[in-house]
Order: C-alpha cells, then structure tokens, then sequence
C-alpha cells in the first residue's frame, strides 16, 4: 500500500513481498523469563479435514478513497455503529502520504478530518487504532519533518482529532506500530526507534501524557508491533528481533516491568510477529508468519497463551503461501484473524474453539489484502485493508460479516449425464487434532563474557542436536532466560540414550558467536517425565568468525573493531561479546582466554 514511513525496517526481510510496505512512509503470575512450564503438553500443528454446514458470509462493503492511492491498517470498535478505521492516502506519486481516518456509522463509511502534521518527503500515516468510548479514541503511527520519522499520536474527543505531543527517542526513526487501551488513564503504544539497530519502543497514556517506559531488546535490531491490554498488570506486545536470524518476540507487562516470555517457533527460519488479541490473562492469541525452507513462500503463524505457556496451532494451508497482519478475539471459541494468501488474496480464518479454518471470501480485485479486523459481536466483524494492490499502493478496501451463511455452490454435472453422487461443497476447513502429551528436555547453559546470572544479557537464542543411531534430531531455535534456561518440545522421538550438541543460533554476520558443547543424555518416550535441570556446560566465546575455533582470524577481526560503540562504521557486532555495545579490553579478554580453543564437532548420522 505504500505507506509507511519507512518500509519496516528489517521486517521487510520476513516479509518480503508485503506490498503494504513496499514505499517510504506509511506502518498475572508468569515463570521466570524464559521458562515455558507446563510445556509437556503441546497441541501438535498436524490437521484433518471435514466440511462445514455453515460458510460466514463475508460481503464488501464501499469506503471512501481519496487521493490516487490508499489504504486501511487497523479498525476498532466501539458499537455497531460507531467503528473507526485508520491509514493512509497520497494526493500524488511519488509524494507525502496523509493521515486517514474513516467512521461507520451504522450505514456508512465517512472520511473524518485528521491532522497530517509530517512536513517532510514521507509524510503522516496511522499503523493502529483503539477505541476506549464513543468520545475516547486513540490512533498511532509515524510523521516525518524532513530528518525521518517520529512518533505520531492522535486523539478523538467526541468532535475532532487533535495531534498529541508524544516523545521521540533516536535520530529521526521511531515509530508506533500498535496501540491498545483499557481506560481514559491507561493507554499503550508500541513500535521501536533507531535504524537499521532498531530497539523496542514502549509508551504509556497516563490521562495527561505519554511515558516512555524500559523494554527488553535482545539483539541490536528488535521491534515491537501489536499490543493488547487485558488489566493494568497484565499487557502483551508482539513482535521480533534479529540475531542470524529473524524470531518472534513475546514481552509481558506485569505491573511493573516489561519482560520477555519465550515462545515456540514453526521452523528454524525466519519468523516475526505482527498483531496480538486477548480476552482474558489465559486467552491471547499472537500472530504472523514464518519463512519455509526452501525460501519460496511464507507460512502463517499463529501462537496461543493459555495462562501458563505459549502454544503454537495449526493452521489451512495454501499452494502459495499466506500472512497474518491482524487478529481480534471475542471469547475461547470466537476469534478472526485476517491476511494475505497466495501472494494475492485476501484470507480470512476462523476460530470456533476447536480449530482454524479458512472462510473463502474475494473481492475480484488483482491483489487484494486484509490488514486488520476487530468484533463488535460473533454476528457482527468487521476486515479492513487494501484492494488493487501494487507497488505505489492501492484502495480501501473493508469486508463485514453480519451473520448469516453464504451459498454454497455444488460442484456441477454435465448436461444430460445423470449425477452419479451427491454435490459436496467446494470450501474445505481444517480443524487441529487433540493435543498429546510430549516428553521435554529442560536444559542449562551460562553464556561467557555476559552477567552473571539472573541477567536480560542471559537471553541468547540456542541450538539442539539429538542424535541416537542414525536418528537424529534438530530443533527449532530456542531462547534462554535470564537465568541460561531453555525448553524444547522432544515430540515423538523415540526412548534411548542420546548424544546432544548445543550452540548458538549466531552466524558469521551476525553475533555474538559461541563454541559449540556436546554430551550425552537418556531420553523418555511419549508420555514420559520430563527431564529438568541437564547442564550443557559454558558456553565459552571469542568465535567472532563462527569457525566454531578461536584462533587468529578472531583476533583480527576484534583488532578491527577494538574501541567501537554501536553506530560507528567500524563496530562489528561479532566482536561485542558483552553485549554492551563497545568492543574493549572486556572483549578482547575472553578471547584471548580461549585462544586455540576449539568447540564440540557436528554430529550426524553415521558419525561417532
């Protein structure tokens, strides 16, 4: 659609061909951070199939669109007939965007004025909306006064839009992505500053003005995207950080501090975050996409909080791929969440409590995407995005469910040849199967160089080998606490002694880089104990190269960066083992403590 005012940063990478943001301007009690407990029990993402009596009937309903190209990012609700939406439009190409603002008033959309305070080449767009009363409304994104963007925050007060001071942290590149509300005193707005190091961005609406308040960042590019606030102690935000690899981000607001509460990944590849619902502190729903191995399409991802752990769920496949930008939640067996498939079709997915399915729907358009949706009722949903969709951008585009069934169409027979079966419907669903006990391994390591433990330093994303015979086992990319925990999900691997190979998800771009350990341990089967508490040692650095051997290239390298800081043209992260972002004699100390050091070799089958 061509709005933001950057185009997303490094998001753009997970989401390549997102053509929303393919232009400059316009998008309770947990455990110890980093513990999933309880994780023994996981819903696994195979599906069955079965067809349904009752396909939602989805109908387009006409919005306003002015200038040449525009587009709608988020929707919120505060009645049947009291909706706002939010955007963009452009009066030219190439030129500024401008803040869009759309009402429904029970029959029908109306652009409502709305500051566009960017002076600058990109402009003003709107990323989030969320609606506290009818004269209580709030909507976030980014403006630009010639140096990049700043944070942009607009208030509804029952008559107008008026621009609200919000602060700006780092050079000329922050932006709020997501904004949620649960009182006229309590108001959140996530994003993130910085570029191309970007860090997590968390503001706060007292009644009287916005705070920033601390957020955990866990590698030198991190960002925030939805938020959603269930009570004053209990927020989630949702989003991703960057390490050799893109992962998703799950960060929790107690009351007191934000902090980060790991999730199970899809795949080892590339992942993020977008948006994030919640009806309860055990009922939130997270997500986004991931990146499949072959690199050729993308697969939506969508995560469950059930009050203890996060849990990933099945979800409809498509030949070409698809992408969540949006959910909305209205109890344990109502929620909507709202993309792209096949790199050009709307997608919409339905929870009904046991599964989600996908609810064919099109809009005869080329390209068409949604972006967002929120629920006024189970009757009464709306879906909002863009259609005609290309590179400079496209047109609102908005979609209502008010209840009721669409026409299901039989497959047809050929003139004069008798039917030799019933008609069977042409939509598909595909609920998730019963969830089944899994064995777990809980495991330790102590990162080199960083704080002691309990540390947010601590939390380093980690690699696990199981090999047995000629089984061998590599799981997805997990996250230590700030304690050097982590937790991964055996599924169905066979009882056995194994042999097990630990080490960081870093790469010879990204960093820090650590040597790899190795040991052996006995596994249960499927519904067996799981194993707590097995120690894999120190995980011991100066591997700047990812050699998995500290030697002299290490220490050139290091020589290279030594007395940088973060944003100097010289910095290389690989050297910054402390994480402080400056590579000094702290650096260069574990390095030459490790020198000719070497880390445990591969395993694989066949091998030792």
């Amino acid at each position: 659609m061509g709005l933001n005012l950057r185009t997303l940063s490094g998001i753009i990478a997970i989401l390549a061909t997102t053509l929303l943001v393919s232009s400059s301007f316009a998008r309770q009690d947990v455990a110890p951070i980093g513990v999933m407990a309880g994780s023994d029990v996981v819903k696994p993402i195979t599906s069955v199939s079965f067809t349904p009596t009752c396909i939602p009937d989805w109908q387009v309903v006409s919005s306003p669109r002015p200038g040449t190209v525009n587009g709608l990012y988020a929707v919120s609700t505060v009645s049947a007939n009291d909706i706002w939406a939010v955007g963009y439009f452009k009066n030219a190409i190439p030129g500024p965007a401008l803040t869009l603002v759309l009402h429904w008033d029970g029959s029908q959309w109306s652009q409502m004025p709305s500051p566009s305070p960017g002076t600058g080449p990109g402009g003003s767009g709107l990323y989030s909306v969320a609606a506290i009363s009818s004269d209580d409304i709030w909507a976030v994104g980014a403006a630009d006064y010639g140096s990049g963007a700043t944070t942009l925050t607009e208030h509804w007060d029952g008559t107008q839009w008026s621009h609200v001071p919000s602060p700006n942290i780092g050079a000329g590149q922050t932006y709020l992505q997501g904004v949620a509300a649960l009182a006229t005193n309590d108001v959140w707005a996530v994003g993130d500053y910085g570029y191309p190091a970007s860090q997590t961005l968390a503001l706060h609406w007292d009644g009287s003005q916005w705070t920033q308040l601390p957020t955990p960042n866990l590698s030198r590019s991190t960002q925030l995207y939805g938020v959603t606030a269930i009570a004053p102690d209990d927020v989630w935000a949702v989003g991703y950080y960057r390490t050799s690899l893109f992962l998703s981000l799950t960060i929790h607001w107690d009351g007191t501090q934000w902090s980060v509460i790991p999730n199970p990944t899809s795949t080892s590849l590339d992942s993020a975050l977008l948006s994030v619902a919640a009806t309860s502190t055990s009922d939130v729903w997270a997500v986004g996409s991931y990146l499949l191995a072959n690199h050729l399409y993308y697969r939506s991802l969508i995560l469950h909080w059930d009050g203890t752990q996060w849990v990933e769920f099945a979800v409809p496949d498509f030949d070409h791929g698809s992408r969540i930008y949006g959910v909305a939640a209205l109890s344990t067996t109502d929620a909507w969440a709202v993309g792209q498939a096949n790199l050009s079709s709307t997608m919409l997915l339905h929870w009904n409590g046991i599964s989600w399915d996908n609810v064919p729907f099109a809009t005869g358009s080329v390209s068409s995407e949604f972006d967002g949706t929120a629920m006024v009722s189970a009757n009464d949903v709306w879906a909002i995005g863009a259609d005609n969709v290309t590179s400079e951008g496209g047109w609102t585009l908005s979609a209502h469910y008010a209840g009721g069934c669409a026409t299901v169409i039989p497959t047809p027979t050929r003139t004069g040849t008798p039917a030799t079966s019933t008609p069977t419907p042409t939509y598909t669903y595909t609920p998730t199967m019963t969830a089944t006990k899994q064995p777990i391994l809980v495991s330790h390591v102590n990162w080199e160089a960083r704080p002691s433990q309990p540390n947010q330093l601590q939390v380093l994303p980690i690699t696990l080998t199981l090999k047995s015979g000629m089984t061998e086992v590599n799981y997805p990319t997990q996250l230590t606490d700030q304690y050097g925990f982590f937790t991964v999900t055996l599924g169905s691997l066979p009882r056995g002694t194994y042999t097990w190979r630990v080490d960081d998800a870093a790469s010879a771009q990204h960093a820090p880089n650590y040597l790899a350990n190795s040991g052996v341990v006995g596994i249960g089967g499927v519904g067996g104990a799981p194993l707590t508490n097995v120690d894999m040692g120190v995980m011991r650095t100066g591997d700047a190269s990812n050699d998995n051997w500290v030697n002299i290239s290490d220490f050139n390298i290091l020589k290279v960066s030594f007395d940088s800081e973060c944003g100097s043209p010289i910095y290389d992260n690989r050297t910054d083992f402390t994480g402080d972002c400056y590579v000094n004699i702290s650096d260069f100390t574990p390095l030459k403590r490790n020198f000719g050091q070497d880390g445990a070799p591969p395993i694989s089958p066949g091998q030792p």
